[in-house]
């Protein structure tokens, strides 16, 4: 898992920021996003590309998204085990 904090970035910043970072995403790995907003025009762009993503609230105003290529169950086990609260 890889997270990117992208609180602090401007618009468009923080979607340019994950776009990059996901690209570079290896097999078996996510990448864990930490926003202010839920980043709704960023999902189409995700899924364009093969990315797969689940949103929580996280705790006060804070939106976590966690992101992997969609044909990648080993991510997907990984993700499951993070929202879970697993190693």
């Amino acid at each position: 898992m890889r997270t990117l904090d992208v609180r602090g970035l401007a618009c468009p910043e923080p979607a340019e920021a994950v776009l990059e970072a996901v690209a570079t995403l290896a097999t078996g790995h996510y990448l864990e996003v930490i926003h202010y907003q839920e980043p709704r025009l960023l999902y189409p762009h995700l899924q364009k590309r093969g990315f797969s993503f689940l949103t929580q609230q996280g705790a006060g105003s804070i939106i976590r998204v966690l992101i992997w290529r969609e044909q990648d169950s080993e991510a997907r086990d990984a993700v499951d085990a993070a929202i879970r609260g697993l190693p």
